[in-house]
């Protein structure tokens, strides 16, 4: 399926809503494995592998990333008659950062179409790898704390 054409022929749509209305259980213990892998190697590429207080600032910023970027994708959910219906789900996932981390977010969207998704989840962490990477190392480079970088997610939709 071609993500981002204007007009999408029928039949992937028809193959997305199926894909929505005959979802299962999500693969959240897989997705975790995933992003604990992704943070994993990017926590031993800024050194903050030993660093607890750098690893919850990497899931934090991933997460913020997760939820910024990826809205753009209801360009496709849009399209199809139970867009709002996810669109709902996924603002109730994005509002509780303390329940739903970042290895949720990707759960769900390879939820809603796995084939659709996976690859473009895969895609967009390797895009923000180097973010992620530049911006743990300028935090240890000027000595702040990360503690003091997290998102303040209760104020971050207002």
């Amino acid at each position: 399926m071609a993500f981002f054409r204007k007009t999408e022929p029928n039949d992937e749509l028809a193959e997305l809503r199926l894909s929505v209305q005959q979802r299962g259980q999500a693969k959240i213990p897989e997705a975790a494995a995933y992003v604990e892998r992704y943070l994993q190697g990017i926590a031993a590429e800024a050194g903050v592998s030993a660093d607890n207080a750098g690893r919850a600032w990497l899931r934090d910023r991933l997460r913020m990333f997760m939820v910024v970027g990826w809205a753009s994708w209801f360009q496709v959910l849009d399209r199809i008659p139970e867009g709002q219906q996810l669109r709902g789900e996924w603002v109730q996932l994005t509002l509780d950062a303390t329940r739903f981390g970042p290895e949720h977010l990707v759960a769900w969207w390879w939820l809603v179409s796995e084939p659709l998704f996976r690859p473009l989840v895969a895609n967009q962490l390797t895009e923000m790898r180097g973010a992620l990477t530049d911006g743990a190392l300028a935090i240890r480079r000027q000595g702040n704390r990360f503690e003091d970088e997290m998102v303040d997610w209760k104020s971050f939709f207002n």
